[in-house]
């Protein structure tokens, strides 16, 4: 029998991308919400610690670990297993470990990349992934999939329904997101064009330095859990999105404002190509002085028309018509 696993890396995040998979049910698959397998809270935490170093360099004596793996505990001697892995679990297991159950079992690897292969975390980790012995490759950025010959495909998201606790806001813009590769400076350069422009604006930048947190107005380092940011941005008519350098994927902010129905400032010329883009709902920039003010405070009736096509239920589909699983 042919069976299908999709391991979550158990972060907040990707469990609320994946979640639709809670109740997808079908004989073939299953979907496994967490990494490690463990009730030991200080084992735990150890096991957490040890691979959060590890994520950046390579630290031995990993096979004291592997027992805790949740793979470690599925029967994979039976079944032609396709097990489905994204590029965060690979903070916690190895390729050479997988490597060998692949030489020992029926396994075949499905990798994906939820995000750009320019912002993982150190060279240890990006050999660390290359160096599986995988059948199929998706990416969510193009650029990556023309560079390592991967298939491009949307981000991984499930809908969430969230009450709206305050009234929208009109010419608001609502950004949240990592300084990563130092977005700070062209942040701040945008939320000065929006402030003079007379837009209400909503800022929260993570990873921010005291010397650059100039802004009094712009919430710093603040951090909140992915359901309150759902809940945040509610009010807002706009979501901005600022891609870090050499990313050419979009972010959570695009899903965002197609799920919940939001207008999209975005400097990812990309987009343009995606689904979904309409120049009446989602403005894209080059420069910080092209932002239309205008164009953010005309009043338009946002309706994507979304069906639940970034649904991970769908990416599934797709690997089953690819490896030629019978529906």
């Amino acid at each position: 029998m042919r069976k299908y696993y999709l391991i979550s890396p158990g972060s907040l995040t990707s469990k609320q991308m994946l979640r639709d998979l809670e109740t997808y049910k079908k004989d073939s698959f299953c979907y496994l919400e967490e990494p490690i397998r463990c009730e030991n809270k200080f084992i735990r935490k150890a096991l957490q610690l040890y691979f959060r170093a590890n994520s950046r360099i390579n630290l031995p004596l990993k096979c004291l670990w592997h027992r805790f793996f949740t793979l470690s505990h599925i029967d994979l001697s039976k079944d032609d297993n396709y097990i489905i892995l994204g590029n965060g679990i690979f903070n916690y297991y190895d390729s050479a470990w997988l490597n060998r159950l692949k030489e020992k079992y029926h396994v075949h690897y499905i990798l994906y990349y939820i995000d750009p292969i320019s912002g993982l975390m150190s060279k240890y980790m990006k050999d660390n992934i290359e160096q599986l012995n995988k059948e199929i490759t998706f990416t969510f950025d193009y650029e990556d999939s023309r560079k390592i010959d991967a298939i491009h495909t949307m981000c991984l998201y499930s809908k969430k329904d969230v009450v709206p606790v305050r009234n929208i806001r009109k010419n608001s813009v609502y950004f949240v997101g990592m300084n990563k590769k130092n977005r700070v400076e062209a942040i701040h350069k945008i939320w000065d064009r929006l402030q003079s422009g007379g837009i209400e604006c909503d800022f929260n930048i993570v990873g921010v330095d005291k010397d650059n947190q100039t802004k009094k107005e712009i919430h710093y380092n603040m951090m909140q859990t992915y359901d309150e940011i759902l809940e945040n941005i509610q009010p807002y008519q706009c979501i901005l999105e600022v891609l870090q350098p050499g990313q050419s994927g979009v972010t959570l902010r695009y899903y965002e404002a197609v799920l919940y129905n939001k207008k999209l400032i975005t400097n990812n010329q990309l987009v343009k190509k995606l689904p979904f883009y309409n120049s009446d709902y989602i403005q894209v920039f080059d420069k910080v002085e092209d932002i239309d003010i205008e164009w953010i405070k005309k009043e338009v009736q946002v309706d994507y028309n979304y069906q639940d096509e970034f649904s991970p239920v769908n990416f599934l589909k797709e690997i089953e018509e690819l490896t030629g699983q019978e529906k």
